[in-house]
């Protein structure tokens, strides 16, 4: 019993011993920070960007023309004129019951010299139709009017006629093309 009490005691004075040992380690480490805090020097943070009231603006453009309306240069006599309307003298073709928008270009072939744009409607369940200069198209009285195929593009002009109470029988110009 007494050889066992005497090893617990050795064993106790080397542990004690050795808390010492990493005390004074640890009390080394925290010196060394210490010091190498005061001789560096971080410096002054900046104080923070302090941002410039902006003046706020109330938007008017919606009392602005619209930039995309088709413009006429037809100038108003007064209210109550009436202006010629479009005349259609002849059956209006089946494709003139879909918007132009709902048409596009997809493809061209040229039979005995006569030159046919193949124009896809959303209108009809997506129908491929295969039209030719002087056939009508659209809800505005379109007539094709050129069919040119240039390199991979196949360009479809179209003579509109916008029917419009207040100005007349208008004409415009569009254009559908396919780049292939």
């Amino acid at each position: 019993i007494k050889l066992l009490t005497l090893f617990k005691m050795v064993v106790l004075s080397l542990l004690l011993s050795g808390c010492n040992i990493l005390g004074s380690d640890i009390n080394d480490h925290v010196k060394n920070i210490e010091k190498l805090k005061s001789e560096t020097s971080l410096g002054e943070v900046p104080p923070p960007i302090q941002f410039e009231d902006f003046e706020s603006v109330v938007y008017m453009g919606h009392l602005k023309r619209d930039p995309f309306a088709v413009l006429s240069f037809i100038p108003d006599e007064g209210p109550g004129i009436e202006r010629p309307r479009c005349v259609i003298n002849r059956e209006l073709d089946v494709w003139e019951n879909y918007p132009l928008s709902t048409f596009s270009v997809v493809g061209f072939m040229e039979l005995n010299g006569q030159k046919w744009a193949l124009m896809k409607t959303t209108g009809d369940g997506g129908t491929t139709h295969r039209l030719t200069i002087g056939d009508h198209l659209g809800k505005n009285y379109g007539e094709i009017m050129n069919i040119s195929k240039d390199g991979g593009v196949v360009t479809v002009e179209i003579l509109e006629m916008i029917d419009n109470p207040r100005k007349g029988c208008l004409k415009r110009n569009t254009t559908l093309s396919l780049e292939q």
